[in-house]
């Protein structure tokens, strides 16, 4: 724990909506991007697939958010969410191309498949947080800005495929190595020429780390087509990565 403002810190990974995560990053829609129902529920549950999201149905029909490293400000208000600890584990078994497979989440792992706000306490500062709070008058967490070292890449070049195997626009990026296995990533926010920024899903929107796509058809992403994504911005457990790029949608 910590002082800051005169409050006690410390440190969870916490489990929180996309749109509070994306409205933590400065996206202006955040409130419009809303958990993704998943049809395809063996990805949604799949860890390696969907690393750096968390859902709460056992089903999988849904991917709600993020589970990333948080700083409350307001600990006292961890008392009344979930908290999950080491002793906590449980299997899950999917099927991905014909082969069955089980993993099992321990610990803060165990975030993976649980409620909204659950918590694991984090013993060290971690190199990625966002800032959180409880308040009172609304009832609700409230988190604050990202806290990350930035980094721009520069030389970052985007292959477009208007006709993908996963989605209708896919953009595979060149020139820029993040390793989505230990480095998770916990969103993308892509940034158009007239300042417009869109978050991306796990799963639906983001495979592989640095695979990225959204289908034509999706309300979310309906204005962003004839325009010029000019910014790719990542936010991953070791920081923020900032790609400028051109690419005419």
């Amino acid at each position: 724990m910590e002082q800051e403002n005169c409050l006690t810190s410390s440190y969870v990974q916490m489990n929180i909506p996309y749109a509070d995560f994306y409205k933590a990053a400065g996206v202006d829609n955040a409130s419009e991007i809303d958990a993704v129902t998943s049809a395809t529920k063996n990805k949604t549950r799949a860890g390696n697939l969907a690393a750096g999201s968390y859902h709460v149905n056992t089903d999988g029909t849904d991917i709600t958010g993020v589970s990333c490293p948080v700083k409350v400000l307001t600990p006292w208000a961890l008392k009344n969410a979930k908290q999950v600890t080491d002793a906590d584990s449980y299997d899950i078994t999917v099927t991905l191309k014909g082969k069955e497979s089980t993993t099992t989440y321990t610990g803060a792992d165990a975030l993976f498949e649980n409620e909204s706000y659950a918590y694991y306490k984090l013993n060290e500062t971690p190199a990625y947080y966002i800032t959180a709070w409880y308040n009172l008058l609304s009832g609700k967490w409230e988190f604050g800005k990202v806290h990350a070292t930035e980094t721009t890449v520069e030389g970052a070049t985007v292959e477009l495929n208007t006709n993908g195997h996963h989605t209708t626009y896919e953009m595979k990026i060149s020139g820029f190595d993040l390793d989505y296995k230990t480095n998770k990533v916990y969103g993308v926010v892509l940034t158009t020429a007239d300042g417009s920024e869109y978050g991306l899903h796990h799963v639906t929107n983001i495979w592989h780390g640095t695979k990225l796509g959204f289908n034509a058809d999706d309300p979310y992403f309906a204005s962003i087509i004839g325009k010029t994504v000019t910014q790719i911005t990542f936010y991953a457990a070791d920081g923020v990565y900032v790609l400028p790029v051109n690419v005419a949608l």
